[in-house]
């Protein structure tokens, strides 16, 4: 695909039919990458697409040739020292000065993107291989393109506090190391060693049986109501059935996907597509209840300890996905305590369900029943009762005991 693009002497040479093949890679490699299982459905983008893709390759070539040439494409994290929590990764390109990432999407970067960037500049400025250690060692800048917006978002890394560089080296990779500030443009990474591992999470093996089973006995569940059309009050006609990942579990057998059916309709009055009432939340790739499970639990527990003690219950979850859903706009589950752990009762409606078990439409009905109906769900335009709310109440909780702690010694200091 890039040597098709690479041999056209002018933009708009790119043909149609590359664009759509490219289209279709994205879809396809969008899908490995979050474990979606992709549609039947391959409409295929509008004509003014077309001329928007040539538009943003035009303004990410004019952004390389300003950089000067790429000296890694497609690069990975191999040859770094072994992490505790990272085993994988791959980042988008490297000149001699920068290490690039690009992003096609309409918001601003969000900190997972920047942290990303670091991340990997950190493994690759202690990778094994010389050439790679040297190039990374000897970069000035940290970017991130957008060739949607033709936008790069850029930091210096010897903007970066040493303090930043350890702690995420220490939390997020598990590596003890050295910064040293050479006063160059940026400063120099020794590897000292791992970090020391935590103690595995320990869940009773009779709350992690029952969780695992009521999650699973909603496996190929079918959703299928739906009302008027939201946006123009018109009857929907089905349309299609469409497959999605409501968890992802670990059980004695090995890793097993729990899917359910949700129905798609389409708008006879105004055309829409519709889905009809789901177990998700807006904007979310996992059950309603496991999104219920990782703000309940990060209420008392920083996002990394809340995302082992998830995987220990039986379900797969990453830092990064408890994280963005602590700080969003969605709602606090009520909770109760259960072999000391703070969980929704959404589960406890799910551990219920195994005894009186249906399936079909049947099932789907009754898990909407028990989840609150998370598909309808719309944040307040205040953010009060929200999780990203009490997570900043719980930081500045926080922030004045920390001040309160410290006073006696100030205290002590000015005597």
């Amino acid at each position: 695909m890039i040597n098709t693009i690479d041999s056209c002497r002018d933009i708009s040479e790119i043909t149609n039919d590359v664009i759509i093949s490219t289209y279709n890679l994205c879809r396809y490699e969008k899908a490995y990458r979050s474990k979606v299982i992709l549609s039947g459905d391959s409409s295929m983008p509008s004509l003014c697409y077309f001329d928007d893709v040539r538009e943003m390759v035009r303004r990410s070539v004019s952004f390389f040739q300003t950089l000067g040439p790429l000296v890694y494409h497609e690069f990975t994290i191999a040859g770094a020292p072994p992490s505790q929590y990272i085993q994988k990764g791959d980042g988008d390109f490297v000149t001699k000065t920068a290490l690039i990432d690009m992003k096609v999407i309409s918001r601003n970067p969000t900190p997972e993107m920047t942290l990303q960037q670091l991340c990997y500049w950190i493994f690759c400025s202690l990778s094994k291989d010389v050439e790679k250690r040297k190039l990374f060692q000897h970069l000035h800048e940290l970017i991130l393109f957008n060739p949607r917006k033709n936008i790069a978002y850029r930091i210096h890394i010897a903007d970066i506090s040493i303090d930043c560089i350890k702690q995420v080296a220490n939390e997020v990779i598990g590596w003890d190391i050295k910064v040293v500030n050479t006063g160059g443009s940026c400063p120099e990474l020794k590897w000292i060693g791992q970090t020391v591992p935590r103690h595995p999470v320990k869940i009773p093996p009779m709350l992690t049986d029952t969780i695992v089973c009521g999650i699973s006995s909603i496996d190929k569940a079918l959703f299928a109501h739906i009302g008027p059309c939201p946006y123009c009050g018109g009857t929907p006609a089905p349309y299609d059935t469409k497959e999605k990942i409501y968890a992802t579990l670990h059980t004695q057998e090995g890793t097993k996907k729990i899917t359910v059916f949700v129905r798609r309709y389409h708008c006879r009055d105004c055309g829409r597509l519709l889905y009809a009432d789901e177990p998700f939340y807006p904007d979310t790739r996992l059950g309603s209840t496991v999104v219920d499970l990782a703000i309940a639990l990060s209420l008392l527990n920083s996002f990394s300890h809340t995302a082992e003690i998830i995987n220990a219950m039986g379900i797969e979850i990453d830092r990064g996905s408890v994280r963005k859903y602590a700080l969003s706009d969605l709602p606090v589950p009520k909770i109760n305590f259960f072999y000391g752990f703070p969980l929704p009762f959404s589960l406890f409606s799910l551990i219920g369900r195994p005894l009186g078990l249906k399936s079909g439409a049947a099932a789907g009905a009754e898990v909407l029943a028990a989840s609150g109906f998370p598909s309808a769900y719309r944040a307040p335009p205040d953010g009060a009762g929200t999780s990203r709310a009490r997570q900043e109440q719980r930081k500045e909780q926080k922030q004045k005991e920390k001040r309160e702690a410290q006073k006696p010694a100030d205290r002590s200091k000015q005597e």
